[in-house]
């Protein structure tokens, strides 16, 4: 009810703004707007809340469009903060065989539901050693996203300590950090299982800047019935302002030599949900993946 009544004071401002002669935007183009081929595609009357962990805008409803077949070239999206426009992407269809780089939104298929557009970023590192700017994180698009209250922490995550208790065997440690007002469910590797955990993650990797050589686990890969399965019972609740550590043993992980290195993990979420499933009795079911990395010394 908040929001509603904020958009329709935003709207009569504007409104008055154009009647008094006033250089003003379009009241449908306050807040996040994105657009395709000129057209907008959705508004901020569109979206539920936009999470910023993951860069997940969650729909009031379901939102076919990049389910489109005539989606099959890298066409070209724009974003808008209140009007000023912030960023390009492109769609990048799953069967394309050329990477881009920059935001992408995947389609044909999207691996998410249809009430979530899940906006990507594909880090390329130039010839000078160079990465891609992101920005996705443009503080004018955390203003247009909180005047509608629309804008959202998600989820964080740091690692703590990777530990090797001996050639093959490593102990790491991270933490999960909720600083949104929502509360979240997450896949628990200790509830689910670290094998079935791993479906779902390619996991810790060690990985040597001077060599760009990397070092991974090498478990068996437990997988679920499908993509689309999953179970209440491989969940654990994650309050508003909590913090929780988690730990993860590899028993078989690859040799690596002593030395500095960057070790590197993708914390995962559940893909599809259905979106009556999305709320639960104590919070939210957290969707998409973190990543986040820390500078180690292997002895």
């Amino acid at each position: 009810m908040k929001t509603f009544f904020t958009g329709l004071i935003l709207l009569i401002l504007f409104t008055t703004g154009c009647e008094n002669g006033e250089n003003t935007i379009n009241p449908s183009e306050v807040g996040f707007v994105m657009k395709m081929n000129n057209q907008t595609v959705i508004n901020f009357s569109d979206i539920d809340h936009y999470d910023f962990s993951t860069h997940m805008v969650y729909l009031k409803h379901d939102f076919f469009y990049f389910q489109n077949d005539e989606l099959h070239d890298m066409d070209e999206f724009t974003v808008y903060a209140d009007g000023e426009k912030i960023y390009t992407g492109h769609t990048f269809p799953g069967y394309y065989s050329y990477m881009p780089k920059g935001t992408v939104i995947q389609c044909n298929p999207n691996f998410y539901s249809d009430y979530v557009v899940h906006i990507g970023f594909i880090n390329i590192i130039d010839t000078l050693g160079n990465p891609t700017p992101d920005p996705r994180g443009d503080p004018r698009i955390v203003a247009a996203l909180k005047r509608f209250n629309q804008y959202h922490e998600g989820l964080k995550g740091e690692i703590r300590s990777v530990t090797y208790m001996n050639q093959y065997r490593v102990k790491f440690e991270f933490t999960l950090i909720n600083e949104d007002s929502f509360n979240y469910y997450y896949l628990d590797p200790d509830k689910m299982g670290a094998d079935l955990f791993h479906y779902f993650t390619n996991g810790l990797h060690i990985r040597d800047e001077a060599t760009h050589k990397s070092y991974s686990h090498k478990m068996k890969v437990e997988s679920p019935e499908s993509y689309k399965t999953w179970k209440k019972e491989w969940l654990s609740l994650i309050k508003s302002g909590e913090t929780k550590t988690l730990t993860i043993t590899y028993d078989r992980f690859e040799v690596v030599p002593p030395g500095i290195y960057t070790a590197r993990f993708n914390f995962p979420g559940l893909h599809w949900v259905d979106k009556q499933a999305l709320k639960q009795d104590q919070g939210r079911i957290w969707l998409g993946k973190i990543s986040f990395q820390k500078e180690i010394i292997v002895q």
